[in-house]
């Protein structure tokens, strides 16, 4: 239901471009840590979005030796139209919940949400 930009990225292409919208410009290693992935683990997903022209490196201006991960363009209208395909499948998936429904969910996943990053 994704379509073929879900397609594209694979199971786990999405949580790291929408790390990387959140994040960028981020190192490597930052984006290992920050995720709570293994930094091979990483590296390998980064080069598969660097393939696919979804994010690309530049310059750290503080060090040269290094570089920073960031969004491309295409990236960023990837990770655009991911995240309307989301929401419209959950409106999709809610349409004939109750109005107090969905509001009780709402607040059940803003707590659950909180709960979690007081965890992390």
């Amino acid at each position: 239901r994704m379509g073929a930009a879900a397609g594209e990225l694979g199971h786990a292409g999405f949580p790291m471009l929408a790390w990387l919208a959140a994040w960028a410009p981020v190192r490597v290693t930052e984006l290992a840590e920050r995720s709570g992935l293994d930094p091979s683990t990483v590296s390998r997903r980064v080069a598969d979005l660097q393939d696919k022209g979804l994010i690309t490196r530049v310059v750290d201006l503080e060090d040269q030796r290094a570089s920073l991960l960031e969004l491309t363009p295409r990236g960023v209208q990837l990770l655009s139209d991911l995240r309307e395909a989301r929401r419209r499948l959950l409106d999709d998936a809610l349409s004939d919940w109750p109005t107090g429904e969905v509001q009780a969910l709402a607040g059940m996943l803003r707590r659950l949400t909180e709960a979690f990053d007081r965890l992390l």
